[in-house]
Formats: structure tokens, C-alpha cells, sequence
């Protein structure tokens, strides 16, 4: 799903240190490559680096063009007689090498001077560091909280808890912190559209659609929440007021790459509507925006093949797919689709066993973590190459990993293959994969 993916860019976009100038956190989502995490080795080009020093100057030759405050991070362009160069959202100059280290140096520079005398500020930074190197959630947690004794007032501080929360998917928890920080800024469009994202990931459409529309008059040229709330909208099955909010984001995003996401929803949404000529349509013109975007391109494409699937249109999916695999043959989501239709297709000059087990193999082994569907995927492919001891195995494998409120789906396959019996995705209200957002997302 695309929720996670989603916070987590907002909160890159939105955070900064407490206290610190705008934009000090901005550049996280710039570099996200970082070297010279232990202690003395040496800073390398697009190492990323922390400013421990008060404030650090900018400088062009003698002139002094900026700041850096302390907590503020950047990466390393070049390197230069005791002189970092820093080139990033609209940043440019030289800084001291003694004013910024590497971000597990600045974690225990931080660690020291909270224990001399401890500041919500320093303890702000050091959360936000450990979020950076990653795998120090509960850490951040209690750095955040600890601020928030220290400095109740700071909206921000609430808002960085809360993203730490909802990474958790302790939902409740990250509301509760996103409440607060709107009750202490109630004018800033972020935190309600952060906690719209996480009433949405809990299920609580209602509440999500709310406050992206309060975040939306907040601030009307915002195409992420017409977008967020164009996509819960096709949830309810509200097509037009769908249509009508994709329309806004399209009209209101600078990028055609990003755009393009929007026309496959609006294309999506016309579809349900039974308006498979324009949708058609709009999934053309969406893989035509997208052409310039690997990571967007695959997501557009593959949204355009499953619509296929879904008009019957077997011919043009499989195009879609192979092209997409010929293009990106590292892609998991084009091979698990391939190998679901030619196992699973309704009509059977589609359908390949040996073809389908290839490709469902490929789709397991490039995912990056072990996946319920693609095992199913598998299963389906081993049934139609009649290979039904491998379908039982996989598909016991595929329920193990399935989340509790869908084992059930997956068993009425699991009962057919025992039976010695194919699966058909004959109608849809029987069991098929969940291709979604993340299916071309590696």
C-alpha cells in the first residue's frame, strides 16, 4: 500500500530540528546514502553529516551566504583542506569539517551533551538522528518523549512521536500525538493530513476523508491530499467525487511523472464506472507521462495490465507485462502477475503450467521479504503444471504468511489443490491476489 511510503516523505518534507531555522531537515530526503558511520573513519564523498556546532557558516571563498544550526544534516559533494562542500535544497558553500560528523559520532555527540546538561532541543536532534541510521524506533520514541517533558509546547516534537508511532502501527498512540500538535498549530495542513493518513491505514475512512478535506481548505493547492482523498473516495465506491478530486491533483501537480499515478486512479475509477473506453484512454496517457520514470513507469504499466485482465484484454496484459519485465527484469511484480494469469486465467489459450511455475519462481525469488500472495502465486502456477504436492506445499506456506483475517481465502485454494484440482479465477468474488500499490514496488 502506498501509506508508509506516503507518511514517510511527508515526514521528511515537514520535520526540523526544534528550534532550528525552516528547512533544516529537508535534506534527508535528498541522500539517503550515508558512509563513515564508525568512529574515525574517514568522511567520503555523499557521506551524510550532522551539524554539532551552535551554527555553522556557509562560505563562497570569504563571503559568509548561509547557516547551518546545529542538528542540521547534509551530505558531503566535496572534500577540501579541513572544508566540507554542501550543494542541497538550495544550500551552496563550504562549511568547517570541525562543525558537522558522521551520524553515528553525532549520536553519541549528542548522547554526551544531553548527559552534561540535557535540552529538548538536543534531545529532538539525537530522536531524529536514530530514525536516520534506522532500527531505533523505541530509542527515538524515548528521545521525543523526553523533549516533550522538557518543552511541551513545540508542535513539531508531537508530530515526530507520532510518525515513530505509526511506524510501530501503534495508530492510537500517533493520533493521539498528531491531536495535540494540531491543537498547538492548528493552521499547519501537515499534521492533519498525518493523521488522516493513519486514520486511513487504520480503516477509519471516515475520519481520513475529514481531515484531508480540512487540510485541503487549509491549504487548496495541496494535490496530495485530493489525491489521498480521491483513493478513499474509490474505496466507498464514490466514483465521481473520485474523478472530480483526481482531476485536482492532476491540475494541481508540477510533475507529468507523478501526475501520471493520479491518471491511472481517475483511470481506475472510470472503469468501475463502466467507462472502459476512456479509461483505456487514460491508462494510455498515464504510461506515456511515466516513460521518463523507472520506479513510476513499472507501477503505471502494471496498473495498466491488470486493468486489461479485468476487460478481458489477455493479449495486451501479457504485452504489458513482458515489456515490463523486459525493461525492468529485477521487477517482482510483472513476473507474479505473468505467472497469475497463466495459471489462473479463465480462458484456457492463455493458460501455461510450465511458463507459470517459471515465472511465480522468479516472482518469489526477487521479493525482498517472504509474501503470502506471490507463495500463492506459486501454488497456483505448480496446480496448472499438475504438480500438486508442490501447490498443497506452497499454498500451507502462503497461509502461514497470510495476516489472520484472510487465512481463510487462502484455504479454499489449499482444499481444491489437495483435491487435485487447478485454480480458476472464474468470478470475481473468488480469491485472487492482492495487486495493489505496492505489487511493482521493490
Amino acid at each position: 500500500m502506498t501509506s508508509i511510503w506516503s507518511h514517510s516523505c511527508l515526514a521528511m518534507k515537514t520535520a526540523r530540528p526544534a528550534g532550528a531555522g525552516a528547512g533544516s531537515f529537508l535534506g534527508a530526503a535528498v541522500f539517503l546514502i550515508f558512509t563513515g558511520s564508525a568512529l574515525g573513519q574517514p568522511v567520503q564523498k555523499y557521506s551524510r553529516l550532522t551539524v554539532v556546532a551552535k551554527r555553522a557558516e556557509l562560505k563562497i571563498g570569504t563571503r559568509v551566504v548561509g547557516l547551518l544550526h546545529r542538528g542540521d544534516t547534509f551530505a558531503v559533494q566535496e572534500i577540501r583542506d579541513g572544508w566540507y562542500w554542501v550543494s542541497e535544497i538550495g544550500r551552496r558553500g563550504w562549511v568547517r569539517q570541525r562543525d558537522a560528523m558522521p551520524i553515528d559520532r553525532a549520536i553519541r555527540f549528542f548522547t554526551e551533551a544531553i548527559r552534561q546538561n540535557p535540552t529538548a532541543a538536543d534531545y529532538a536532534i539525537r530522536g531524529r538522528l536514530r530514525n536516520m541510521k534506522g532500527g531505533q524506533i523505541a530509542g527515538a520514541i524515548a528521545d521525543f518523549s523526553e523533549a516533550i517533558r522538557l518543552d511541551p509546547s513545540q508542535a513539531e516534537l508531537y508530530k515526530e512521536r507520532g510518525i515513530n508511532y505509526y511506524i510501530r502501527r501503534e495508530f492510537d498512540k500517533a493520533i493521539a500525538d498528531y491531536a495535540e500538535a494540531i491543537r498547538l498549530a492548528p493552521d499547519n495542513p501537515d499534521y492533519l493530513a498525518l493523521r488522516a493518513n493513519t486514520f486511513r491505514e487504520k480503516g477509519d475512512d471516515e475520519q481520513a476523508i475529514a481531515d484531508y478535506s480540512s487540510a485541503i481548505r487549509l491549504s487548496p493547492s495541496r494535490w496530495q491530499s485530493f489525491e489521498a482523498r480521491a483513493r478513499l473516495w474509490l474505496n466507498k465506491d464514490e466514483y465521481d467525487r473520485a474523478i472530480a478530486d483526481f482531476d485536482e491533483a492532476i491540475r494541481l501537480n508540477p510533475s507529468p511523472e507523478l501526475a501520471s499515478l493520479d491518471w491511472v486512479g481517475r483511470a481506475g475509477a472510470r472503469l468501475a464506472k463502466g467507462d472502459s473506453e476512456q479509461a483505456v484512454k487514460e491508462f494510455n496517457e498515464a504510461v506515456r507521462l511515466s516513460a521518463d520514470d523507472p520506479w513510476i513507469r513499472d507501477y503505471v504499466r502494471g496498473s495498466r495490465a491488470i486493468a486489461w485482465l479485468g476487460l478481458e484484454r489477455y493479449d495486451d496484459a501479457i504485452s504489458d507485462l513482458e515489456k515490463g519485465i523486459e525493461s525492468s527484469p529485477r521487477q517482482s511484480g510483472f513476473y507474479a502477475v505473468l505467472a497469475w494469469t497463466r495459471a489462473a486465467c479463465p480462458d484456457a489459450r492463455y493458460r501455461d503450467g510450465a511458463k507459470a511455475v517459471e515465472n511465480a519462481t522468479k516472482a518469489v525469488e526477487l521479493k525482498r521479504y517472504p509474501n503470502a500472495d506471490r507463495e500463492a502465486i506459486l501454488a497456483a502456477a505448480y496446480a496448472e503444471a499438475g504438480d500438486f504436492d508442490r501447490a498443497v506445499e506452497s499454498q500451507k506456506k502462503a497461509i502461514e504468511l497470510a495476516p489472520p483475517n484472510e487465512k481463510s481465502h487462502f484455504r479454499e485454494a489449499l482444499e481444491l489443490f489437495e483435491q487435485g484440482m487447478p485454480y480458476r479465477e472464474q468470478h470475481p468474488d473468488g480469491w485472487h491476489p492482492g495487486f495493489s500499490f505496492d505489487t511493482f514496488i521493490q
